[in-house]
């Protein structure tokens, strides 16, 4: 090999080595950890099967001592979610556990199809088949935008469109949501530990529905990989959250609702839960 050859092969391994991190994005190496359970208001319990979330148990909005909603949650071949199912008017104790099973044929039962493309998830349906969340994606796979059907409860005509942006770091740090005329944009700011609803997302294609006006699922952003410390709307701040931690994972959050923007009289203006893992 002569020193022209050698000095080409040379060029072409520095040129690779100074790629940017722009160039290929990577997931956070955190140790996986699968949430058990969340104490207090709005809390919820899982069961696990072979390291599968089947089933949830959630408080509704307000203090009760059952739980209101319990979900099932069923898989396709690749362990990625295929269909949830979803009563929001049941009557639930931890004395009965897990021991319940949703008939999709029962009226009450909400059904939620899950549909992919190339192994990433595209669009939710209802039991009708009508779309009612869709999901796209940028080149490095990072959600960039969602459009869901009200709250889902129930499906409405009233569409909201969810945009995400990215700073160079990978970070979730500006989002854009529109309903209808009504436009909310900001920033957001986030830690560098472990988001548990992330987990969830990455492994699962586990998105809970959207049931709750305020709700940790919904402040928490799943589709990012950490927790959001503050969220801002038009420059004013809308919430924050602060977090004690076991290493990585937050074992505490407490999130506080500045500006009141999703309260209603069925909501308080925090939100203060222990994080259990498995």
């Amino acid at each position: 090999m002569n020193f022209r050859s050698l000095f080409v092969i040379f060029f072409i391994l520095i040129i690779t080595g100074c790629s940017t991190d722009d160039d290929v994005i990577r997931d956070p190496e955190f140790e996986t950890r699968l949430i058990k359970s969340t104490e207090g208001r709005n809390g919820m319990i899982l069961q696990y099967q072979n390291d599968l979330p089947v089933k949830i148990l959630l408080h509704g909005i307000g203090e009760q001592d059952f739980f209101p909603v319990a979900m099932e949650i069923e898989y396709n071949e690749n362990f990625r979610v295929s269909r949830i199912l979803m009563d929001t008017q049941g009557n639930y104790s931890l004395e009965d556990g897990f021991d319940f099973q949703l008939n999709p044929e029962f009226w009450k039962i909400m059904v939620f199809n899950y549909h992919y493309e190339n192994e990433r998830l595209e669009r939710i349906t209802n039991v009708s088949g009508t779309t009612i969340h869709t999901v796209k994606y940028d080149s490095h796979g990072r959600v960039v935008e969602e459009n869901r059907s009200g709250s889902y409860i129930p499906a409405s005509n009233t569409w909201v469109k969810s945009e995400y942006s990215y700073g160079s770091t990978g970070f979730m740090n500006y989002y854009k949501t529109e309903r209808g005329e009504e436009i909310k944009e900001g920033e957001i700011v986030v830690d560098e530990k472990a988001n548990p609803l992330y987990i969830l997302w990455r492994d699962f294609s586990l998105v809970l529905p959207r049931f709750y006006i305020h709700n940790w699922n919904d402040n928490n952003i799943p589709y990012q990989p950490y927790n959001i410390l503050e969220k801002y709307i038009n420059g004013e701040l809308d919430y924050k959250a602060s977090f004690e931690y076991d290493g990585d994972y937050p074992s505490h959050y407490f999130l506080e609702i500045i500006s009141g923007t999703y309260m209603s009289e069925q909501t308080s203006p925090s939100l203060d839960l222990n994080i259990i893992y498995n």
